[in-house]
């Protein structure tokens, strides 16, 4: 072959600087060879003392690229020619941890039962293989991994276990899986207090939702986040996934329920601007509704927020403009009669005061009832 002429017209010293001379990428001919996947090119320059533990630029070895590349072969031949098989690169990713988030699962076995890898591997951000087949949704490698006894419970730098990364990503088989031999890691939380609920409905995972409501419906709408007291309603509809809104409450979670902050989950799609969330909740909860901890209705949160377009669903469905807030459950001494346009004037929403001004019934000189305020006051403080 071409590689073969090439050798015959060198030196025996120049063929070896040559099989091991780098490229600007800092590739050698190894490199290539193993990216390509040509087995007998491989053994003729690690027959020739080609080294096979160099690095390129990202601190990625042949037995990297071979395992990136799929080339089972190649990687076996690197292997017996004494690759270092835990080798690191530069995001102190092992092969096993390529080829567990690349989904090469025969690569995986190969790696581990054959030469040895180590099995619970941590890259820099503490994930381990099992992290990667999970948050790419390798099922098939997920399974071998766990028939070799891969660490379910192994946790990143964020906290997060694998069953929270298959959660995240929407991977309901994956997570099934995890579930189905660990019940228990429905629950336990991450270091921010989410559990795999909490995270998929944030993330709008609609068929973990769907699996998870199968596993333990009771759980997946009752379990509060600690410190928020956010449910996973509060979440779904806080990120706007009207699907996953509308999933739970048909399962039973309450509308009306507030987190710590006194908000309910249409306060939520309020605060956000959630329009569609708006809508899934309307036959589930009174859209005058008023927080027990704060007394304001969602219109007065989105006026606060400058949410135009949920303000003018809000006023289309009759909705009063001039609703006043409720007197504080929490501090009873606060204020309170306060109107959407205190609120819009207060934070200097321009087009929800023009809105609300052309509402019926909203009155410009409208006064809070401990402090007297009207909306021009809150208006000339805000500046």
């Amino acid at each position: 072959n071409v590689l073969s002429e090439i050798q015959a017209h060198l030196e025996p010293q120049e063929c070896q600087m040559a099989y091991n001379k780098p490229a600007k990428n800092l590739w050698t001919p190894l490199f290539y060879a193993a990216y390509q996947g040509h087995p007998d090119i491989i053994r003729m320059l690690l027959n020739q003392s080609t080294r096979v533990d160099v690095f390129d630029e990202n601190g990625e070895a042949p037995l990297h690229v071979a395992v990136e590349r799929g080339k089972e072969e190649v990687v076996d031949i690197l292997l017996q020619h004494d690759a270092f098989v835990n080798v690191r690169n530069k995001l102190g990713m092992t092969p096993l941890h390529l080829a567990a988030k690349l989904g090469f699962n025969s690569i995986v076995k190969q790696l581990v039962s054959d030469h040895g890898a180590i099995l619970d591997a941590m890259t820099i951000t503490k994930q381990t293989p099992l992290h990667l087949a999970a948050e790419s949704g390798q099922f098939e490698v997920c399974k071998t991994l766990m028939k070799l006894r891969a660490d379910l419970n192994a946790a990143d730098n964020h906290s997060q276990t694998p069953v929270h990364l298959a959660a995240q990503k929407n991977h309901a088989e994956v997570l099934k899986h995890f579930l189905n031999d660990r019940s228990e890691l429905l629950t336990i939380p991450n270091k921010m207090g989410y559990n795999c609920a909490h995270i998929a409905a944030m993330n709008g995972s609609l068929s973990v939702i769907k699996e998870l409501l199968r596993f333990n419906r009771d759980a997946v709408i009752g379990v509060r986040i600690k410190k928020t007291g956010s449910t996973t309603l509060h979440l779904a509809s806080e990120g706007g996934h009207a699907a996953i809104v509308k999933l739970l409450l048909s399962a039973g979670a309450k509308a009306s329920d507030e987190n710590a902050l006194g908000e309910t989950a249409l306060h939520l799609a309020a605060k956000h601007g959630h329009v569609k969330v708006l809508h899934t909740i309307k036959t589930a909860v009174d859209w005058k509704i008023c927080s027990r901890r704060n007394g304001l209705t969602a219109l007065h949160v989105a006026a606060s927020s400058g949410q135009t377009e949920f303000v003018a669903e809000m006023l289309r469905y009759r909705v009063p403009g001039g609703l006043r807030s409720e007197r504080s459950g929490v501090d009873p001494k606060s204020d309170y009669g306060v109107t959407p346009l205190h609120m819009a004037s207060r934070n200097g929403h321009e087009s929800v005061v023009r809105m609300l001004l052309n509402s019926a019934g909203v009155q410009v000189d409208a006064a809070t009832e401990i402090e007297r305020y009207i909306p021009m006051h809150l208006a000339a403080q805000g500046g």
